[in-house]
């Protein structure tokens, strides 16, 4: 009974997190099209993570842990084709509740790190810049003449309607 409850702990008797069992993603037998899973080759995965700076082991609050290359994977997935989390379980071989997790500390990790550069919409640069889009959108054949951007899932800071809101976003 003691042996039992000990394999159910995420953390090492050390403190140390305990990798959660179960089969993962693997790379390397990836289908050769895994540009549509991620928007990215996947060699390029490792590269893009570690020049973010991610750290070699992403934990979370829980102590599910991930190799940045495939935390970074999951939040690739997951922006490139928003679905419910529980069609990713099959994919990288972790619980709903483990990818969350990974998926949301991965993001703040990077919003921690590159929050300078991810801050707000630059109005003064780009509104000048807006009859030129959408002249270019015209251009490859729109039938609306003043579309000047599209909608792609891109968070961006709306105006709090709900003082029950803590987060809110477009």
């Amino acid at each position: 009974m003691l042996v039992k409850a000990a394999c159910k702990r995420k953390v090492r008797s050390d403190g140390r997190p305990r990798p959660a069992p179960g089969p993962r993603l693997d790379f390397d037998n990836l289908p050769e099209d895994s540009f549509s899973l991620f928007r990215f080759d996947i060699d390029d995965v490792a590269l893009i993570a570690e020049r973010l700076g991610l750290p070699e082991l992403v934990v979370t609050p829980n102590r599910d842990v991930a190799p940045r290359r495939e935390a970074l994977a999951i939040v690739l997935r997951r922006l490139a084709y928003p679905c419910a989390l529980r069609h990713l379980r099959g994919l990288f071989g972790r619980s709903v509740g483990a990818i969350s997790g990974i998926f949301t500390t991965t993001v703040e990790l990077i919003q921690a790190r590159w929050s300078d550069f991810l801050g707000g919409l630059d109005t003064d640069r780009i509104l000048p810049q807006v009859p030129r889009f959408a002249a270019a959108i015209r251009r490859r054949g729109s039938p609306i003449r003043h579309i000047f951007a599209f909608i792609d899932g891109t968070l961006r800071p709306v105006c709090r309607c709900s003082p029950f809101l803590r987060s809110p976003s477009s």
